[in-house]
């Protein structure tokens, strides 16, 4: 008997050393495919990325990862961006018009934290230069508070609205290390801009559905105010934007134009 045992005991070791190596080969297959299959979203994703403007982050991917991180703890946040409940309602407002509700639908957002960018529609080009010529028409017109330079904001890829240094009228909540002087600008990839407001007209226009707020000023890293601004879709919606950069340069000038 033993040794018919001894004759079964050897091909069931076998096989346990089989099932074995089966078993870390099939490990390692899944192991190589998956890293595989994200290097390749990651490559996907960083190309993807720098195709979208990258702001003011460097295009590399030292500035890639930094946005990750940022984009990873924005998506665990859970606090929406179009939710103005976040901001002050009281303190200074400069909206000189009722800001009336944004018709229809808000546009979709692009799935990153920055740049902070709205999915690209049609736009007539008589908007769409109207629009772009606005830094230049509000500085060309106010000479002694406003300057137009390329935006830091922006990594200096378009125009932007400055305040001239040391106004006397300045409020003194419109203090920022990052934004320090610059009041707007828009982005030629899809025609959003971004504004400088008062948490008060932040809020309004976060409610009426004209924008909505900025990511890193969600997470305390810039002046609350600061605000995307969706692309206009007609030249009465131009109006309405000329209006919320008027309220911008008031805010931070301590001057209405």
């Amino acid at each position: 008997m033993d040794n018919h045992a001894s004759l079964f005991r050897f091909p069931r070791s076998l096989l346990d050393r089989l099932s074995s190596q089966s078993t870390t080969t099939t490990i390692l297959t899944a192991t190589t495919a998956s890293t595989a299959l994200f290097t390749a979203w990651v490559i996907s994703d960083y190309r993807a990325w720098k195709a979208l403007g990258t702001g003011g982050t460097p295009p590399t991917p030292q500035g890639y990862w930094r946005m990750t991180k940022l984009r990873l703890i924005r998506a665990f946040s859970f606090d929406s961006l179009r939710d103005a409940s976040k901001l002050r309602e009281d303190g200074p407002s400069y909206l000189n018009i009722w800001l009336p509700n944004r018709s229809k639908s808000r546009p979709k957002s692009q799935s990153r934290t920055m740049p902070q960018r709205q999915v690209p529609a049609k736009l007539d080009e008589t908007v769409k230069q109207r629009l772009h010529a606005l830094p230049k028409k509000f500085c060309k017109e106010n000479p002694t508070l406003l300057k137009l330079d390329l935006s830091n904001v922006e990594g200096k890829s378009s125009d932007a609205i400055y305040a001239l240094p040391n106004l006397p009228n300045r409020h003194p909540s419109a203090t920022d290390r990052i934004l320090k002087d610059e009041i707007a600008h828009a982005h030629h990839a899809e025609n959003s801009l971004h504004v400088w407001l008062s948490q008060a007209d932040a809020r309004k226009v976060v409610e009426s559905g004209w924008g909505e707020r900025f990511p890193l000023s969600a997470m305390g890293m810039l002046h609350p105010g600061l605000t995307f601004v969706y692309a206009p879709r007609s030249m009465e919606d131009v109006d309405i934007i000329e209006d919320i950069i008027k309220a911008g340069i008031a805010y931070v000038t301590g001057e209405r134009i």
